[in-house]
């Protein structure tokens, strides 16, 4: 973001508003300086570069093309244009700096300076590079949240963290060494939300010179990255899923390659290295809509592999870690449970009590932990839904 333009246009107007005799600070009694009155004028904006600087590929790295159909419409509204489509007047019209007076019958393009009309040309015509058809407004549910400015994140506190074990949110562009070796490399992540619809995106994901193409449901158009070596950084990219259904999809960099590795049906903020594995916890049906902590790793042949358990700590809660479930399901009938995973181990009849469920196989049995004491290991695998209905209240059941 080339803020020295801004500077610059800034000084002088706090030049002009000084001799025409309104304050604009002296540093010590709380009035407008330029560095606040930079900072304003740049936050609110996708490019703010584009009014007087030509822009490069560089500048639109990790734009989706919704963004860079509102930052081409960004430098008509600049200018004062109104919209016919509703949706560029929803977004225009939530910026401060937005004063829409000239109609679009009455807008032309002598209106804009000669870089600002280059600019808007070059955003269009890498608006239908993204999408052959370009972004199409006021499609139904369309939102203009998605869209923001670019955001550097400081790469060398982020690589430390990383490499610390850290899951980092590094936004849709930066530049850091990915594999240690000196050099920084410029990543950069777009995604297409009209492809073929809202839901199923598609994304390219970019860093150095090698980049993938692939496509994912409800994506987040921000790269993720942390080290499970505490050497190299492995990217990530997440997708929110048709129905709250994270899963986060790993990349390797190498000067050769963006290698997939593999996925996890886990947000990445929901991610934690630890030993060289990913530990997290993903949705498990076994009694309902619960998740099992388990881990990740990377194997021989750099493919992303669930390290297989006998059991699994088993919790309503998907956040990893958390504290233990208390006891909130409810058993409304006596119950046979066995001490072991076997049906012919000991049995124990438990009365109805408060439960809850905190070991599976992930697969046909779950321990069932009462109020009172009691516990044992039930066999649902071929239990129905109803089933589990008829013998236990308060389920935490979402779909």
């Amino acid at each position: 973001m080339k803020r020295r333009h801004i500077r610059s246009v800034l000084l002088a107007a706090a030049v002009v508003l000084s001799a025409m005799g309104i304050y604009t600070g002296n540093g010590n009694d709380g009035g407008w300086h330029l560095e606040e009155m930079v900072q304003a004028a740049s936050a609110d904006y996708i490019l703010p570069q584009s009014a007087d600087t030509v822009l490069t590929t560089a500048d639109v790295e990790g734009l989706s093309l919704q963004a860079v159909c509102y930052a081409k419409n960004e430098i008509y509204a600049r200018r004062g244009r109104l919209f016919k489509s509703q949706e560029p007047m929803d977004y225009f019209n939530s910026k401060s700096w937005y004063s829409g007076t000239i109609s679009p019958e009455n807008f032309t393009d002598n209106l804009l300076s000669a870089i600002e009309y280059q600019n808007a040309q070059f955003l269009a015509n890498v608006e239908h590079q993204i999408n052959e058809s370009g972004y199409q407004l006021d499609q139904p549910g369309y939102d203009i949240t998605q869209v923001g400015g670019q955001t550097e994140v400081d790469s060398a506190s982020a690589v430390e963290s990383m490499l610390s074990g850290h899951v980092v949110n590094l936004g849709s562009r930066n530049s850091l060494d990915l594999d240690q070796d000196g050099t920084e490399e410029r990543i950069s992540l777009s995604v297409d939300y009209q492809y073929p619809n809202e839901i199923e995106n598609k994304y390219v994901l970019q860093a150095g010179d090698l980049s993938v193409t692939d496509t994912g449901e409800a994506m987040d158009n921000e790269i993720w990255g942390f080290s499970l070596d505490g050497k190299n950084i492995l990217l990530i990219v997440d997708e929110y899923g048709p129905s709250d259904d994270p899963v986060s999809t790993f990349y390797r960099y190498t000067e050769e390659s963006l290698k997939y590795l593999g996925q996890i049906p886990a947000a990445p903020d929901n991610l934690v290295a630890d030993g060289g594995v990913i530990k997290t916890r993903i949705r498990c049906g076994v009694m309902g809509t619960m998740a099992i902590e388990t881990q990740y790793m990377v194997d021989q042949n750099n493919t992303l592999t669930r390290m297989n358990q006998d059991v699994y700590t088993y919790s309503k809660n998907f956040r990893y870690p958390s504290e233990e479930d208390d006891f909130f399901a409810y058993l409304k009938q006596n119950l046979i449970v066995h001490e072991e995973r076997d049906a012919a181990s000991a049995a124990t009849e438990m009365t109805p009590q408060n439960v809850r469920f905190p070991y599976t196989d992930s697969e046909n049995w779950v321990y069932v932990e009462g109020s009172t004491g009691q516990g044992g290991w039930l066999y649902v695998g071929d239990w129905s839904y109803s089933k589990r209905r008829d013998v236990f209240d308060h389920l935490q059941m979402y779909d």
